[in-house]
């Protein structure tokens, strides 16, 4: 057998032994806490790396879902085309290449991140050069004729934040295992809070279902537009928080066309409108004449005007 060499404390006397012997022995019981006290702040460590894993993944998730709630709106609006016809109607109806672009871009998306059908998911290049308008115009009718043999979805989707899948040697560790259960839990108490900071944005004026589901052309205005239901934007008179002392500010009226009128090639419209109740004059509904600059359309501007939609964002799903 092969002699080995011998380590270095096997070199020092045998009175040198017995004292570095002595002296682990005391010293045994606080390295061992200083080992524990290492390996519990390691799974310290890793307990904060998971959350702030989760954290991450509800937070986008929240905001998927957020940007699902309007494109699954918009479904249902006219926003969205459902024909072939509507396809053709609507390009013809845009002026510019980037208008005709995004509507057909956000009617893929209102499929996708809407209804939750990513099997229509589609690219808008290919090796780095666009697809042209009547490509995806095509493309877009294609998908019409499958969603017919599909079902409606009663809500948005909710893209509940997953591992990567990898191959597993041996057994899963415990963390690892509550990252694959994923982090949504409370689904009800999910789309909760994310209808709450969804509907805070909007009272803050970031975001708005009412635009996002205006047609993407501008309706003819001619003798059928009468008995329609619009909005426009006027400056009011507005009651402070003690109902007391005005201020002014920009408000939505909605009322019903009751005549067009043509005026010296401007589009004029009488109008039946309904109370605003924050208005000096809550207990008046007035009937006026008002233009529908072809400019102002579907805007945020004094003026501004769009077509009724008839939902509520307090009580949307």
């Amino acid at each position: 057998m092969r002699d080995r060499e011998k380590g270095l404390f096997h070199g020092f006397p045998e009175e040198i032994q017995a004292s570095l012997v002595l002296v682990a022995m005391e010293d045994a019981p606080s390295v061992q806490k200083d080992n524990s006290d290492m390996l519990e702040l390691q799974r310290n460590t890793k307990r904060l790396k998971l959350q702030a894993l989760k954290q991450a993944g509800i937070e986008k998730a929240t905001e998927e879902y957020i940007d699902a709630l309007y494109y699954f709106n918009m479904y249902h609006s006219q926003a969205c085309w459902k024909t072939a016809r509507e396809v053709n109607r609507g390009l013809k109806g845009l002026q510019t290449k980037k208008d005709k672009y995004e509507s057909l871009k956000e009617n893929f998306r209102i499929r996708v991140k809407g209804l939750g059908w990513e099997q229509f998911s589609q690219t808008w290049s290919l090796n780095g050069k666009p697809h042209s308008i009547e490509y995806l115009a095509e493309r877009l009718k294609e998908v019409l004729k499958k969603e017919k043999r599909l079902k409606i979805p009663n809500e948005p989707p909710i893209n509940t934040p997953k591992r990567t899948q990898l191959p597993v040697l041996g057994q899963q560790t415990t963390i690892v295992k509550t990252l694959d259960e994923g982090s949504i839990k409370d689904k009800e108490e999910f789309k909760e809070k994310a209808n709450t900071i969804w509907k805070e944005r909007e009272s803050q004026g970031e975001g708005s279902m009412y635009f996002e589901m205006q047609p993407r052309v501008k309706l003819v205005v001619d003798q059928e537009f009468v008995g329609k239901r619009i909005e426009y934007l006027f400056l009011f008179d507005i009651l402070d928080g003690n109902g007391e002392q005005p201020d002014q500010a920009l408000r939505w009226c909605q009322g019903e066309v009751t005549k067009v009128l043509q005026n010296k090639n401007k589009t004029m419209v009488e109008v039946v409108w309904e109370n605003v109740q924050e208005s000096i004059d809550r207990d008046k509904e007035e009937i006026t004449i008002v233009e529908l600059h072809d400019r102002k359309w579907n805007k945020d501007c004094e003026g501004a005007w769009r077509m009724n939609i008839n939902i509520s964002i307090e009580n949307e799903n």
